[in-house]
């Protein structure tokens, strides 16, 4: 099974002088990506920023690229939210789901266990 997922999202923004103003005021958090599960819209070796503070006021929606808890071990996981039950809980799954762990095997994540939202890809030279 290859990817399902990705072409039905828009690819993430190219990081302007507004997310590197954000990260030098601390409002944005860097992240670099280190496995295969969001291939081929974002890749091992991407570095990423992050919104810690985007939910605080709105709601995670349908195609965000987020960072959340897993909800077994400390570790941090970069997931797409594919569905948001009516009951709140969302649906997280990775671009390539022969390379994911996500929803499809640790069930739905609570909105608390959401650490961001990507906002953008940092273009390396």
């Amino acid at each position: 099974m290859g990817n399902t997922r990705s072409g039905a999202f828009p690819p993430l923004p190219v990081a302007g002088l507004r997310e590197f103003v954000c990260c030098l005021l601390h409002l944005r958090t860097r992240l670099v990506v280190r496995n295969n599960s969001m291939l081929p819209a974002i890749r091992p070796g991407d570095r990423l920023f992050l919104d810690p503070r985007a939910y605080r006021h709105t709601a995670p929606r349908q195609g965000d690229v987020v960072v959340a808890q897993h909800p077994r071990t400390a570790e941090l996981i970069l997931k797409r939210v594919t569905h948001v039950t009516a009951e709140g809980q969302l649906f997280l799954a990775g671009d390539n789901p022969d390379a994911s762990r996500d929803s499809r095997q640790l069930g739905t994540f609570a909105p608390h266990m959401i650490r961001g939202r990507v906002t953008s890809r940092i273009q390396v030279p």
